[in-house]
C-alpha cells in the first residue's frame, strides 16, 4: 500500500477519473453550442432568399428538406442542452430540444412569409417539429448509451 504524506497527495488520485470526465465535458459544451448558432443562421440565410431551383411538384419533396434540416437541429440541440444542464434526464433534455425546434421553425416559417418567393406553410413546421423530436431523440439515445458505456 501506498503511503501519502498529506491528505492533499491522496485527493488527485480519489478524484482524477471524475476530473478528467468534468474537463472533456465542459471541452465539448461549448462548441455545440457553436455549432447550434452557426447551423441556425445557415437555415435563416437559406430561408432569406427565393427558391432557385425547381422541386418536384406534389411530392412534398420540401417537407423531407425540412425534416432533414431540423434532425440537424434537434441533434445539436440536445447535444447543446444535454452538455450544460448535466443534471437534466434523456427525457427533459429531448422535450425542451424539440420545444426549442419547433420554436425555431415556426419562426423560420414566419421569416419565409416576408421573402418575396416564399410562402409560410403549416406542413413545413410540421416537418420542422417531427425532424426536430427526430434529431432530438436519436441523439438522446445516442448520449445515453455513450455515458453508460463511460461507466462500465
Amino acid at each position: 500500500m501506498t503511503q501519502f504524506s498529506s491528505e492533499s497527495d491522496r485527493k488527485p488520485d480519489v478524484t482524477a477519473g471524475f476530473v478528467k470526465r468534468k474537463r472533456s465535458e465542459k471541452t465539448w459544451q461549448f462548441p455545440a453550442w457553436i455549432c447550434l448558432i452557426l447551423y441556425s443562421a445557415i437555415i435563416y440565410l437559406i430561408s432569406d432568399r427565393p427558391i432557385e431551383i425547381k422541386l418536384p411538384k406534389g411530392q412534398h419533396f420540401d417537407k423531407v428538406l425540412h425534416f432533414g434540416a431540423y434532425f440537424v437541429w434537434g441533434s445539436l440541440a440536445t447535444l447543446s442542452l444535454w452538455g450544460t444542464w448535466r443534471h437534466w434526464g434523456k427525457v427533459q433534455v429531448i422535450v425542451v430540444a424539440t420545444i426549442l425546434g419547433s420554436l425555431y421553425g415556426i419562426s423560420d416559417e414566419f421569416h419565409q412569409s416576408f421573402v418575396k418567393g416564399r410562402s409560410a406553410d403549416f406542413l413545413d413546421f410540421v416537418a420542422d417539429s417531427l425532424g426536430a423530436l427526430a434529431g432530438a431523440y436519436c441523439l438522446g439515445f445516442i448520449m445515453e448509451w455513450w455515458r453508460g458505456r463511460e461507466n462500465l
